[in-house]
């Protein structure tokens, strides 16, 4: 009886064990589908967005047509987040 448990035991660590194998070379591959220059892009996005926060953060806002533009600023930086998240 112990025997057979210890067997499903292994069994179902041998599936986890595959399981996690393919999920990694699926991500290796992935990650070797991405171009440097790529990659370059979305640094400069992503630090253009963190200057962007930042900026908002230190400077009081001046007027309504600057808000405005905050906000659109923001909105893109968001979205531009939420599709490399997706990817």
């Amino acid at each position: 009886m112990k025997l057979t448990s210890s067997m499903k035991c292994l069994q179902l660590h041998q599936i986890t064990i595959n399981g996690f194998n393919r999920m990694k070379k699926e991500v290796n591959e992935y990650i070797s589908n991405i171009s440097k220059e790529e990659i370059i892009q979305n640094k400069k996005e992503i630090e253009g967005i963190a200057r962007a926060k930042e900026v908002k953060e230190t400077k009081p806002v001046v007027s309504k047509k600057r808000q405005q533009k905050e906000v659109s600023i923001e909105e893109k930086s968001t979205k531009i987040l939420t599709q490399m998240q997706d990817k």
